[in-house]
């Protein structure tokens, strides 16, 4: 099993990665791993478990791009 991953560290990463399949650790040590939806207002929309949470870019303490093959 390899994985792929780009780090994420400006909005302008973010935007950048709509569509893709990101793992984001939370400050607080929450973890979710699902697809970006958008980002905009610093605000990214990540489907996880069937469920699109909104995400403060201040909240985020790493988020990277996730490609597992």
């Amino acid at each position: 099993r390899r994985v792929l991953f780009r780090s994420l560290l400006k909005p302008e990463h973010f935007t950048a990665s709509i569509g893709e399949k990101v793992k984001i650790k939370l400050k607080d040590k929450e973890k979710f791993i699902g697809i970006l939806e958008s980002f905009e207002n610093n605000l990214a929309a990540i489907r996880a478990e069937n469920e699109l949470k909104s995400i403060s870019l201040d909240s985020i303490e790493k988020a990277r791009t996730y490609f597992e093959w």
